[in-house]
């Protein structure tokens, strides 16, 4: 029965790590035909208006565009490639707006609409929090990338 036991641990100890080698410990970002795939996507069925495409995640994509108000605003939008559930309904776009301090290279979301239908189109729901707390973004983050590009221009 030892043995038996042994064997198994033994060939577990040798198969483990050969297993483990079948796939990567960092995953490479998309390349540039799935870049191109989203875009492609993005052209075809999202009507941008006055928005500036940004970039993508792995379920949407991003935009932004300047606003009204005091200080530096920017509304940010995400369209999705499928329905979102995080809310009290399934939504597929979304508008939030977003307030700058770009000396303090922060930013805060003082209101959200949830869209029912990509192109913020159909039923919505709206959220405020005039209050929000300020957020850093990581360094080197999309997030930081965006700020640090609004904040230039």
């Amino acid at each position: 029965m030892k043995r038996a036991y042994l064997a198994a641990v033994l060939g577990l100890t040798i198969a483990l790590p050969a297993l483990a080698q079948d796939k990567p410990l960092q995953v490479d970002g998309p390349t540039e035909m799935e870049r191109n795939m989203v875009r492609m996507w993005s052209r075809e069925n999202i009507d941008e208006g006055a928005y500036t495409y940004f970039s993508f995640g792995a379920d949407h994509t991003i935009y932004w565009m300047a606003a009204d108000g005091p200080g530096k605003r920017v509304f940010i939008r995400n369209e999705y490639f499928e329905n979102q559930n995080g809310a009290a309904k399934p939504y597929r776009s979304t508008k939030s707006l977003y307030d700058l301090d770009c000396g303090g290279k922060s930013w805060r979301v003082l209101a959200t609409d949830l869209f029912e239908n990509n192109g913020l189109r159909g039923a919505d729901a709206h959220a405020e929090s005039p209050d929000a707390a300020w957020i850093k973004p990581a360094d080197g983050s999309d997030d930081a990338y965006l700020l640090g590009m609004i904040c230039k221009g």
